[in-house]
């Protein structure tokens, strides 16, 4: 039986020796195995796309996060989702505001390539699909530890924007630009 089946799947079912052409077990066996290895044959006969590589997938999916620097991208089975820059410095700046010993959170948006316009009082963002870089400028509180201060603003930024965006914040800059007393009657911007 390995010789017929051999014989079928080399495509030479029909070709039958002396002894085939008078054995009725053979003929049967040949026209089952024929018939059974049809399936086979049409599959092999279709056209075989390769999968797309790891690598290849890695920089098609690099080369589209960086295709718009202004929007991060969460995708899922059902589509995207593409949230804009400026929701990440409102949510930045909200999130900052509230840490005790901030004063004000400036919220400037400022992108890269957008000029020096306002370079110094502004939350600057980066964006990579589902990844964010946030720096932020802050006037604090005076006598305010400063560095545990940043520490405070960095853990509450990075929560907010997780909870809020969905994207993760890789890096959080705390720039502190100023700082007021706590009686102080200076009006603060908006």
């Amino acid at each position: 039986m390995d010789d017929v089946l051999a014989q079928v799947a080399d495509g030479h079912a029909a070709r039958r020796n002396t002894h085939q052409a008078g054995c009725p077990h053979c003929q049967a066996a040949l026209a089952e195995y024929d018939r059974l290895w049809a399936p086979v044959r049409e599959v092999a006969g279709a056209a075989v796309h390769p999968p797309e590589s790891p690598l290849q997938a890695a920089l098609r999916r690099i080369r589209g996060t960086v295709h718009n620097p202004t929007y991060g991208v969460l995708a899922d089975d059902d589509g995207q989702t593409r949230i804009a820059a400026r929701v990440v410095v409102v949510t930045a700046r909200e999130a900052a505001q509230d840490v005790p010993g901030v004063r004000v959170a400036l919220s400037r948006l400022r992108l890269p390539g957008s000029g020096s316009v306002g370079q110094e009082n502004a939350v600057r963002v980066g964006m990579a699909g589902q990844s964010t870089a946030i720096v932020l400028t802050v006037a604090a509180t005076y006598g305010t530890d400063l560095y545990e201060l940043a520490e405070r603003i960095r853990i509450a930024v990075d929560e907010q924007v997780r909870a809020v965006t969905g994207l993760e914040p890789v890096a959080i800059t705390i720039a502190i630009d100023d700082v007021f007393a706590a009686h102080s009657d200076i009006a603060l911007p908006d």
